[in-house]
């Protein structure tokens, strides 16, 4: 999938840059579940089932299922144990970034090592921008890396 998304970032083949990425991840949504599902979906997700990239030789590679490790690989393209994400518990638990407004340990990607997609956007053209979005920490942190710590 990343090589894939890659070649058609770079324009290889004279394809045309796109100009919005949007990568939607649901933790244990089975692939077979939009064939089963498709006539209920309606709106933009019908439209990116519809028109969006489509994986479906894509499978998990390490044995580690958690949510913060999964997050960790999606667009790093590495193992958990490469990405130092190896459970929810090390994922990205940080004291010396506060929660505002509650009382609770705060998160930051600061034990993600390496990069990912959109460090590797962001050095192609500086004036990229990501918005990651999630009801859990790791799930919106740890898709975008380090780039914006």
């Amino acid at each position: 999938m990343l090589r894939t998304l890659l070649l058609l970032l770079s324009g290889a083949g004279h394809a045309p840059q796109p100009k919005l990425v949007v990568v939607i991840t649901v933790d244990q949504l089975r692939r077979d579940y939009l064939d089963r599902y498709r006539t209920q979906l309606n709106g933009g997700l019908a439209m990116l089932v519809k028109q969006g990239a489509d994986f479906t030789e894509a499978y998990q590679d390490h044995a580690v299922t958690e949510t913060a490790p999964g997050h960790s690989t999606i667009l790093s393209g590495r193992w958990p144990a490469h990405t130092g994400i190896i459970r929810n518990t090390a994922g990205v638990q940080d004291s010396a970034a506060p929660l505002i407004g509650i009382v609770g340990p705060g998160a930051s990607p600061a034990r993600f090592r390496g990069t990912e997609l959109f460090d590797w956007l962001q050095a192609a053209e500086p004036k990229a921008r990501a918005l990651s979005v999630s009801r859990k920490d790791r799930g919106a942190i740890l898709p975008i890396g380090r780039a914006r710590q």
